[in-house]
């Protein structure tokens, strides 16, 4: 059994993020407004929603990514800022009790990317319910 799980590196905002990539059901769309979406039935009718606007910042320029869920109630499109790739790492280590988070237990950890930068991993429980209570 291996010590390590697979993330998606995201980027919403000013923030380096990671997925874990089971929760991921598809990447719909990479590429920005003139890429075209492919249709997914369950993504039908379902308003993205943008992750970095969630977290209460701008979004950043780049290559944006639309990510399709399972939420808890329906399907749930977030938009990205930026898709950095697949990787595997392992758990993330948690953070110090001094760092003040808004959303209580939205943020798993933090861990290294294999590009060198931290990444906070968010639990995907808990973002979808912020998602659904329309945070």
């Amino acid at each position: 059994m291996s010590d390590t799980e697979r993330y998606l590196g995201v980027s919403a905002g000013p923030f380096s993020l990671a997925l874990p990539l089971l929760t991921v059901r598809q990447i719909l769309d990479v590429g920005g407004a003139s890429s075209m979406a492919p249709s997914d039935p369950r993504a039908l009718g379902v308003e993205p929603i943008s992750l970095a606007r969630l977290l209460d910042k701008p979004a950043q320029p780049g290559r944006p990514g639309l990510l399709l869920f399972d939420g808890h109630i329906g399907p749930v499109l977030l938009s990205v800022c930026a898709l950095s790739g697949v990787f595997d790492a392992p758990a993330p280590q948690p953070l110090p009790r001094t760092v003040a988070c808004r959303w209580p237990g939205l943020v798993r950890g933090v861990l290294s990317h294999p590009e060198g930068k931290l990444r906070l991993v968010l639990d995907p429980r808990v973002l979808m319910g912020l998602v659904e209570a329309g945070a």
